[in-house]
């Protein structure tokens, strides 16, 4: 259930993504993890016409969206709302608990 749900928002990801020519560069404490990452796509969440986030994915060489789990990427969301870092912890868990079921200690080192 788990690989379904992530490949149905790196699907939506990648579907809903148009190239920008704006697009901002890789974070710098990310080149490490993925020096040689390609810009896939990036978009603007909305809701209720409200920007909520920008949402950048890049891509290491070879990444096969039929086989994301095989190699890295990065999805860097962007805050344009001045969200505190808890909240969104907290609201992410809440999303990823529909998805599937989560452990104690997963919880506690995402909210940490």
């Amino acid at each position: 259930m788990k690989n379904v749900a992530a490949y149905a928002l790196l699907a939506g990801v990648i579907g809903l993504f148009g190239l920008q020519t704006h697009a901002r560069p890789l974070p710098p404490e990310l080149q490490g993890a993925l020096p040689a990452a390609t810009l896939a796509g990036q978009s603007t969440m909305t809701f209720w016409g409200f920007e909520v986030y920008q949402a950048t994915l890049w891509v290491a060489p070879g990444f096969k969206e039929s086989a994301f789990e095989q190699s890295p990427f990065v999805l860097d969301l962007a805050y344009l709302r001045d969200f505190k870092g808890a909240d969104i912890a907290r609201r992410s868990i809440e999303e990823m608990r529909r998805q599937a079921p989560l452990t104690a200690a997963q919880e506690a080192a995402w909210e940490g």
